[in-house]
């Protein structure tokens, strides 16, 4: 088969969200599926990790307004897919070409509908550009991967599309073990981990909120450390950080490395991941492979990609209940530890990489 690939995702260096996800089954492409030739199609130039390959290539067209990947879509994406007689192509982040080339399968990915669930989760034109096309790219498309039943649920009801034709493929998680490459040193205290792009979807008032609570009722000193980008709409956020009186036990890193994140994961007392929606939440499964406690949200895909291993609140906003996990979590003794980590250790069994590339080469085959 000749494929092609939106590879736009991966014009960015550091790989989270939707860029880990695309990168993550192509690798297990290149390994297990040589048999097919590859086309990575993008308006800019993409940054891959690892050499490409013989019957990998690039595909690097860009357009009047290069930058636009909706314009580019409009106007060149069809003419690009034409040209290479695909057989198969991934629209790998929402959109597909906007008309039917004979010959070639659609195969579209749909992460998440949070923008279609809640408002002010993603910006106005983000959120505008994919309730303009991703109605029609789905009706489009040949097959829909979704992340988990959840998203299914979500698509059926809120784009009118037939469940038959779309596919649940859960994603997988890095298995690495221990971060011998990380020459970072540990923090020298103890503290929770809050993982992934700080925005309205992950709820981190009330993160801020619980932790405070927390630190009211608790003799501990415990700090919070939160890794990942600061994203959009988190003025307020930031407003009620600065006015906090534990301030100095905070800790706002940024993007973190593969390696540091292992790290950390591993030596914090719980990762706390109350988000408002999630499409999977690959965060959940990195901490239980770090055999480090998940305290979550009984909402969306949650429940489903955590199960039985993890602690959940049910209302998103309830920072007391939040609190009082965190505060269950640092006296759990050893016999539940233990119960705890079996129980993340069987739950991991369900997701992979590897199974997860191979379920979509499945879709498409």
């Amino acid at each position: 088969m000749r494929i092609g690939i939106d590879a736009r995702p991966l014009k960015f260096k550091e790989y989270s969200g939707i860029p880990r996800v695309v990168f993550e089954v192509l690798r297990v492409w290149m390994e297990k599926y040589p048999e097919h030739e590859y086309y990575l199609i993008s308006n800019t130039n993409i940054e891959i990790p690892i050499e490409l390959p013989d019957n990998w290539h690039k595909v690097i067209v860009p357009g009047a307004f290069h930058n636009n990947g909706t314009i580019w879509q409009i106007y060149k994406l069809k003419s690009v897919v034409k040209k290479l007689s695909l057989d198969v192509y991934w629209g790998t982040n929402y959109m597909l070409p906007f008309s039917k080339i004979s010959g070639c399968k659609y195969l579209l990915t749909i992460h998440d509908l949070a923008f279609y669930r809640f408002k002010r989760t993603s910006s106005w034109k983000t959120s505008l550009v994919l309730k303009l096309f991703l109605k029609p790219s789905s009706k489009l498309a040949d097959y829909i991967h979704v992340v988990s039943d959840s998203t299914k649920a979500d698509v059926v009801k809120y784009l009118g599309i037939d469940q038959e034709k779309i596919h649940t493929v859960y994603l997988g998680f890095n298995e690495n073990k221990k971060s011998l490459n990380c020459k970072e040193e540990l923090p020298e205290y103890k503290y929770f981990m809050v993982l992934g792009t700080i925005e309205p979807r992950k709820n981190p008032m009330t993160i801020l909120k619980a932790y405070e609570h927390f630190l009211e009722e608790c003799s501990e000193e415990v700090h919070l450390v939160f890794a990942g980008k600061m994203g959009w709409r988190m003025n307020g956020f930031r407003s009620e950080l600065e006015k906090s009186q534990y301030l100095d036990r905070i800790h706002i890193l940024g993007f973190i490395t593969e390696e540091r994140k292992q790290q950390l994961l591993a030596n914090a007392e719980a990762l706390l991941f109350p988000s408002l929606y999630e499409g999977f939440g690959i965060p959940i499964l990195e901490s239980m492979n770090a055999k480090t406690p998940v305290i979550t949200s009984r909402v969306s895909s949650m429940p489903e990609v955590a199960g039985n291993a993890a602690f959940y609140i049910d209302d998103v906003y309830d920072y007391k209940m939040l609190a009082n996990i965190m505060n269950a979590v640092l006296d759990m003794n050893t016999a539940d530890r233990e119960a705890l980590d079996s129980k993340m250790a069987d739950n991991l069994k369900k997701f992979s990489w590897d199974e997860c590339a191979r379920q979509i080469m499945d879709i498409i085959d």
